[in-house]
């Protein structure tokens, strides 16, 4: 223990003697700690944690076609919730894209998902 106090004391002395050193190694550690935090935080919020409906792993995703890309129309969402002997209930979602004009370069394109509250079981 005593050999740790003074090793301290030793690195609290080199540390005020150089403070341009001591303030980007204070600047780089709190830096890092802090994305840390905030890598985690997103990380447990979009995928540690389980989601917040009954019987999560209950949950399947229905799609129709061979295209990554594939959408089904209104209608057959309700052919498909009509006909339904496997499931308690079915939500549709939208991908909507849209293009963002900043001037500068027009192509960019913001997506947004969006759960269609009456069609949803829950």
């Amino acid at each position: 223990m005593a050999t740790l106090l003074r090793d301290l004391r030793f690195a609290l002395r080199k540390l005020r003697k150089s403070p341009v050193f001591a303030m980007a190694a204070i600047v780089t550690l709190a830096l890092g700690i802090g994305a840390n935090a905030v890598v985690f935080s997103v990380l447990n919020a979009l995928i540690l944690r389980p989601l917040n409906v009954p019987h999560a792993e209950s949950l399947y995703g229905i799609q129709h076609g061979n295209e990554a890309s594939s959408s089904q129309s209104y209608p057959d969402y309700l052919d498909l919730r009509d006909r339904n002997r496997s499931f308690d209930g079915l939500a549709a979602y939208d991908i909507a894209s849209a293009g963002l004009d900043s001037g500068e370069n027009p192509t960019r394109r913001a997506n947004s998902r969006s759960v269609r509250r009456p069609c949803s079981p829950w």
